[in-house]
């Protein structure tokens, strides 16, 4: 992308020996030559989180009014995934309710990556109090301590299906024959077959990668990632709130 930053290490016969591409404030992706071929790594710098408190009155549009006090379309979303099931913005709103938000951002060397999380929700309208708390989980409470989400799936895919190769940090890679930890679990299913999110978050990423192929990454709070990679389709963008839904096909 425009902005980019790109470095490359080159040796005296002009073959590459490491890239490194910084994805944005708080990724960067490395390519390193080693003995059969090249090996990749993420690193994430994790920065500084600040609590930002926001504010304001429903006049109209929530959407509207959110922006006005300072929420972005993303924590505004947010807000509005974390109590989907508990209630609704477009009927139950009325002019003179009240919402309180508690904002995490990321800053990284004082500079804000534009990586944040909605800690607390408070709307108050005439009739009740609603609530929505982030646990360390990533998941969304009520001030009763009661789920506002549904619990992390054990597994992307319905049903029971056949694992063609586990995580596993000692895996003995088939080809070079040295020790490579294969960090993620695959799949045998046959194409088409529906990926679902294991539990509520936020995509961070959905795009293209030359050995990933077409890939999701989705954030469940601040603790927890997850990566859904060689898939054939994809349905989301980054930004969206997942909850659990189709989002993508298997190649």
């Amino acid at each position: 992308m425009p902005g980019q930053e790109i470095k490359l290490l080159v040796d005296a016969d002009n073959h590459i020996l490491a890239l490194k591409i910084k994805i944005d404030f708080a990724n960067t992706l490395s390519f390193v030559l080693k003995e059969g071929g090249y090996v990749s790594l993420l690193e994430t710098e994790e920065g500084e989180w600040r609590n930002s408190y926001f504010k304001g009155s429903v006049t109209g549009s929530f959407y509207i009014n959110a922006k006005e006090a300072g929420l972005s379309a993303g924590q505004i979303q947010q807000i509005s995934g974390a109590l989907q099931e508990k209630f609704d913005f477009n009927r139950q709103l009325r002019v003179g309710d009240t919402f309180h938000v508690l904002v995490s951002k990321q800053y990284i060397d004082g500079q804000y990556t534009y990586d944040s999380e909605v800690l607390g929700i408070l709307i108050k309208t005439s009739r009740q109090t609603y609530s929505a708390f982030l646990s360390e989980d990533g998941r969304y409470y009520d001030e009763d301590g009661k789920g506002l989400g549904k619990a992390y799936r054990r597994s992307p895919l319905d049903g029971r299906n056949r694992i063609s190769s586990s995580f596993n940090p000692r895996r003995l890679h088939p080809i070079t024959k040295r020790v490579s930890p294969h960090n993620g679990t695959d799949f045998a299913v046959r194409t088409g077959t529906k990926v679902y999110s294991i539990g509520d978050g936020v995509v961070q990423r959905a795009g293209f990668h030359p050995v990933a192929g077409n890939y999701i990454v989705i954030k469940h709070g601040r603790k927890y990632t997850t990566r859904y990679l060689h898939l054939s389709k994809i349905y989301v963008r980054a930004g969206r709130i997942e909850n659990g839904t189709s989002y993508c096909k298997i190649r």
